[in-house]
């Protein structure tokens, strides 16, 4: 998944996404701080770039983009888990099938390094062997 600056678009394993721009700034500060949930308030200060006093008079038209965003990632990766009353947080949602082959992958990298290691310390032995000769 990619957040396009320049084109204000993101891009999943699907598709292209147009994002209006208070999408786009929502989009920005979860993937930024895709680690933890956001509240509300700081997404509201962070968007529309208001003061703390301020904030609740944005909660509404947040709510509405939040809810237009969920619904163009519909069938996507990426979910927007919304926690009632505190504010949002993102997560990527991959299938068995993907998940079975990036486990795949670990493993065939697992067996290349032991390989490696393998290969090493058979020259390793050889050198020894030749030095007692």
């Amino acid at each position: 998944m990619i957040l396009d600056e320049n084109t204000q678009e993101l891009v999943t394993r699907n598709k292209k996404i147009k994002l209006i721009p208070n999408e786009f700034k929502l989009m920005q500060f979860l993937i930024k701080n895709r680690n933890r949930n956001c509240t509300y308030k700081e997404l509201i200060m962070y968007i529309y770039n208001t003061s703390e006093e301020d904030y609740v008079y944005f909660k509404s038209p947040l709510l509405t983009i939040i809810r237009r965003i969920k619904k163009k990632l519909k069938n996507e990766d990426l979910i927007i888990k919304t926690i009632h009353d505190y504010g949002v947080f993102i997560r990527y949602n991959i299938n068995i099938e993907v998940k079975k082959r990036i486990e795949k992958f670990l493993i065939e990298q697992e067996i290349l390094k032991l390989k490696d290691e393998i290969e090493e310390k058979k020259n390793k032995i050889k050198l020894l062997e030749e030095s007692i000769k």
